[in-house]
């Protein structure tokens, strides 16, 4: 476990310095009908960086993705 440590790389952090980020995303709502199944999203990924999105089924990865 620490050998994987070792290897990994801390979280991407946003600060003034650091370019703009490739994706961010402020209170990202949708519907389908009158069902709304994305409230408030706040999403940001800094340029150059890898970005898992996970979640149980259902709860709006792929609406997500689509909208990006």
């Amino acid at each position: 476990m620490a050998a994987l440590r070792r290897l990994g790389h801390p979280p991407a952090m946003i600060t003034p310095e650091s370019p703009s980020p490739s994706i961010r995303v402020s209170a990202l709502r949708h519907r389908y009908g009158s069902k709304e199944v994305l409230t408030g999203v706040d999403l940001t990924i800094p340029a150059g960086t890898v970005f898992g999105y996970i979640g149980p089924n259902g709860a709006g990865k792929s609406t997500t993705v689509k909208i990006l």
